[in-house]
């Protein structure tokens, strides 16, 4: 099995101390991840605190959970490093990940994620698929979660 690399971004319309504390609390995933779609959250068990914390994602339809441990969470520089333990649904051996959001102007911010995930020869392309699908529903949560409140007048 070959080592594959995902590098990807979404720049926010908020602040990056905003995005930043809803990937802080790593535990309530649930707060901002979409509630529908083709990857919903049907709910989340937590073991520990802090680094080194795993929740584990029960998502609707799927056969098992998905067990995300939490590897690295620098407050300072914005990064939140992750690993799946065990096979995962997605059919990857081994998966690590690290988030980085950096501040932009006019109150906006970008998230940098990047991912390196290992899997079976010839399912490299449906392994990438899942992930980047999961990615796709992370930032449309994370974007209607840190969206400002508009007033109408």
């Amino acid at each position: 099995m070959d080592k594959l690399t995902i590098r990807t971004f979404h720049v926010f319309d908020a602040p990056a101390a905003t995005v930043w504390a809803l990937l802080e609390d790593f535990g309530a995933i649930e707060r901002w991840w979409p509630t529908e779609g083709e990857l919903v959250i049907d709910r989340v068990e937590l073991e520990g605190q802090g680094v080194g914390m795993v929740r584990r994602i029960f998502n609707r339809g799927a056969g098992r959970a998905v067990s995300e441990r939490l590897d690295r969470l620098d407050s300072v520089e914005k990064v939140l490093q992750l690993s799946i333990l065990g096979p995962d649904p997605l059919r990857t051996a081994w998966y690590q990940a690290t988030c980085h959001i950096v501040e932009l102007d006019h109150g906006r911010c970008r998230l940098d994620y990047e991912s390196e995930f290992t899997a079976p020869s010839g399912r490299e392309n449906q392994s990438r698929d899942g992930i980047l699908g999961a990615y796709k529903a992370m930032f449309i949560g994370l974007q209607n979660a840190a969206a400002p409140v508009r007033q109408i007048v």
